[in-house]
């Protein structure tokens, strides 16, 4: 066990509830009306008002991340907007495949509306009851398949991930007295932050924060607004933190929070889990949080070293900078269901009590760089007792361990369209 030194017990962390939702009017021809709602209520707010009941319109609010969500001004900046699919119910008959309506001159209106039927209201009454959907972004290319009503997502890396937002409303028996109906989007994807929790005299310095082997592909069901088969592969990485921006947190505080991960929803648990006690080893297939980290209480080193030339017996030149810093790399095993639309703060205690312990997955100290730096971890009141995989980074009473936080994930206001 690689103990630390005594930290005092008090603590400030903030949990993040960021949840969002949005509620779009779907009809009128020159102009629409908006609504945001979030994972479980409604909410709306009418801005414009179509003048032909036989008309369909649309409406529309939400963006793309990666450090934030969506917005109804991201979607009003989209030179694209989103996409829909309307058909008749039970049937074959598509109505509108995929068209695209967006917001132009401070309405929201068809991308192509002239010559086109599909934008009114079938008068036959074997067309009805129709179904509508509604996906956004949506990108040259991206098509929903009006048919199976399924459509395949792949997340992307950290830097290039996209909140997908989808919508249904189904069963619409005849055409509405005002020509209007309601589509209301929903984030379908799972959106991860971490948050740091340390104790009152310690400085903790955190290289990366990463998600290991989970899955980041799966088919989405329109019509049954959910996830198809869980995903066949899980290989997919997620740096939160990296070491182009890694976080300090200082005492009494959180800091370096970055963006958060919108990744794929998943039932870990499924898997089977990596059991440190029991694996005698590092995590392979397994899925699991990474950090990278090292802790200091004033000027002592209580997990790693700040100088490598502190390691003891001295570094000499064993490392390419002798003076990098050292740091622990841990895991933490992954058996969590991610949900869409739910948000999930896992807040990381480094030396504070209540967590339930990092396990060490790599026998050396790695660099300021991420690289093995070829020296042991070693406990630090007697240097000839090594820390080996995988071991606990833990002071008997004060464990490095993580708590989650789950949450709807609503919009932190709403904004109108105007």
């Amino acid at each position: 066990m690689y103990i630390y030194k005594q930290l005092i017990s008090r603590h400030y962390y903030s949990q993040l509830k960021i949840h969002f939702m949005l509620k779009k009017m779907f009809w009128g021809l020159a102009a629409t009306a908006l609504f945001f709602s979030n994972c479980s209520k409604d909410r709306e707010t009418s801005v414009n008002t179509g003048t032909d009941p036989k008309a369909i319109g649309l409406a529309v609010s939400t963006g793309i991340v990666r450090a934030s969500d969506n917005t109804i001004l991201t979607l009003q900046n989209s030179s694209v907007g989103f996409g829909v699919v309307a058909k008749t119910a039970g049937g074959t008959k598509t109505h509108i495949n995929n068209e695209l309506h967006k917001f132009v001159a401070s309405e929201w209106e068809w991308a192509d509306p002239t010559g086109h039927d599909w934008k009114l209201w079938p008068t036959a009454e074997t067309d009805y009851p129709m179904d509508f959907y509604g996906y956004y972004p949506a990108p040259s290319g991206f098509s929903l398949d009006a048919s199976s009503l399924e459509k395949e997502y792949i997340i992307q890396g950290e830097a290039s991930q996209v909140d997908y937002l989808a919508a249904s409303k189904r069963n619409i028996l005849m055409r509405p007295a005002s020509g209007k109906v309601s589509l209301d989007f929903k984030h379908i994807t799972s959106k991860i932050r971490f948050n740091i929790l340390c104790d009152q005299n310690a400085d903790v310095f955190v290289q990366s924060i990463a998600i290991r082997n989970v899955g980041d592909t799966r088919s989405f069901k329109y019509a049954s607004f959910e996830w198809g088969n869980e995903p066949a592969t899980f290989a997919s990485s997620y740096e939160y933190l990296t070491l182009q921006r890694p976080a300090i947190v200082y005492a009494d505080s959180i800091k370096g929070s970055n963006g958060p991960l919108m990744l794929m929803p998943q039932d870990l648990a499924l898997r089977t889990p990596w059991d440190p006690s029991s694996a005698n080893a590092a995590p392979t297939g397994e899925s699991y949080i990474e950090v990278v980290y090292r802790v200091k209480n004033g000027s002592d080193d209580m997990v790693g070293y700040s100088d490598a030339d502190d390691y003891p017996g001295g570094s000499g030149s064993t490392i390419a900078n002798p003076h990098s810093p050292l740091f622990v790399k841990v895991a933490y095993p992954l058996p969590t269901k991610w949900e869409l639309c739910k948000a999930y703060t896992y807040i990381l205690y480094l030396g504070h009590a209540g967590g339930s312990g990092g396990n060490l997955i790599e026998d050396n100290f790695v660099d300021e760089n991420g690289n093995d730096s070829g020296l042991p971890v070693v406990h630090p009141d007697d240097p000839k007792v090594p820390i080996k995989v995988p071991d606990q980074i833990v002071d008997l009473k004060k464990p490095i361990g993580f708590n989650v936080i789950v949450s709807d994930w609503i919009a932190p206001n709403d904004v109108p369209l105007q």
